[in-house]
C-alpha cells in the first residue's frame, strides 16, 4: 500500500495520507514522500491549489509513528525532527495555497501539518492536540514555533504543556481553522474554497502567501518593505494586466497565466 496518494483534477492537487492501518501516523518514509509530492506539485504549473486529506474513518494523522520513536535516541530523534520540519517548511513555502481537510484525530504531527497549512477545514468530530507531554516529550515539527503565532504565547503554552484535546468549534474560535462542518461536507467545503482560489491570479496568491507568512515572523518595517517589493512585482505581472483589462471591460478575467 502506498503511504501517499496523489491526483490532479482541474488545478487542484489532492494528496491523501494513506496509512489508515496506523491511524495515518507518520513514519520517516511517509514524511519524505509527502514532502516530495508537495514539491512535485509546485513544479507542475497546472497545479493551482493543494488539498491535504487522509484515508480512514478515525484520524487525519495521530502524529509520529510511536513504535519507531520509542527506539530513537537523541541523534535519531534530531534527524526525525528535521524531516518533520522540512515538511512544515515545504507546506509554508510552496507557491500555491495548501488546504488541510481534517477529520477525526489530528495529533502531534497532524496538528503541526494543520498549523503549517494556509487554510484548514475541520469535521465536527475533529479532535486536535499536541499531546507529546503525556509521553514525556514535546513537539518537534515546529509546533512550539507556529502555535504561539496563531493563538498567542499563553494559550500555546497551555495547549502544549497540558496536551489537552480541543474540539472543532474551539479550534475555529482560536483561529486554527476556517470552518467546522459535518463529516460528509468536509471535502466538498475544502473543494469549493479551492475552486474559488483557482479562479484568482496565481502569481498574486503566491505573493500574498509570502507576505503574510513573513508578517508573522518579522518586524513591521521589514514587512512593509517586503510588501512594497511584492506589490511592485505583482503590478508588473501579466496576470495583473489580464485582471485589470477584464475589469475595465466589465467582463470576467480570462485564464490567468501564472506570471
Amino acid at each position: 500500500m502506498e503511504d501517499m496518494l496523489y491526483r490532479l483534477d482541474n488545478g487542484i492537487a489532492y494528496i491523501t495520507i494513506n496509512r489508515p492501518q496506523v491511524l495515518n501516523a507518520m513514519s520517516a518514509d511517509a514524511l519524505v514522500e509527502l514532502t516530495r509530492l508537495l514539491k512535485a506539485a509546485e513544479e507542475d504549473r497546472d497545479v493551482l491549489c493543494v488539498i491535504l486529506n487522509a484515508a480512514g474513518e478515525k484520524a487525519f494523522c495521530v502524529g509520529g509513528d510511536i513504535k519507531a520513536e520509542v527506539h530513537m535516541d537523541g541523534y535519531t530523534s534530531y534527524d526525525f525532527s528535521l524531516l518533520g520540519q522540512n515538511l512544515v517548511r515545504t507546506i509554508r513555502n510552496v507557491r500555491m495555497p495548501v488546504i488541510s481537510a481534517i477529520h477525526g484525530y489530528a495529533l502531534g504531527a497532524g496538528m503541526e501539518i494543520l498549523l503549517a497549512s494556509d487554510f484548514a477545514f475541520l469535521s465536527k468530530d475533529a479532535k486536535i492536540a499536541i499531546p507529546s507531554i503525556n509521553l514525556g516529550s514535546m513537539a518537534g515539527f515546529c509546533g512550539t514555533q507556529l502555535l504561539p503565532r496563531v493563538v498567542g504565547a499563553m494559550r500555546a503554552k497551555e495547549l502544549l504543556m497540558s496536551g489537552r484535546h480541543i474540539g472543532a468549534d474551539e479550534a475555529v474560535s482560536l483561529g486554527l481553522a476556517l470552518k467546522a462542518v459535518e463529516r460528509e461536507d468536509l471535502l466538498p467545503e475544502a473543494e469549493a474554497f479551492a475552486k474559488e482560489l483557482c479562479q484568482k491570479a496565481p502569481f498574486a496568491l503566491r505573493c500574498i502567501k509570502m507576505a503574510v507568512n513573513k508578517a508573522m515572523e518579522t518586524d513591521l518595517e521589514t514587512g512593509f518593505l517586503l510588501e512594497s517589493q511584492l506589490f511592485s512585482r505583482v503590478q508588473a505581472s501579466e496576470d495583473k494586466k489580464v485582471g485589470m483589462e477584464a475589469f475595465l471591460a466589465k467582463e470576467p478575467p480570462s485564464t490567468f497565466i501564472n506570471r
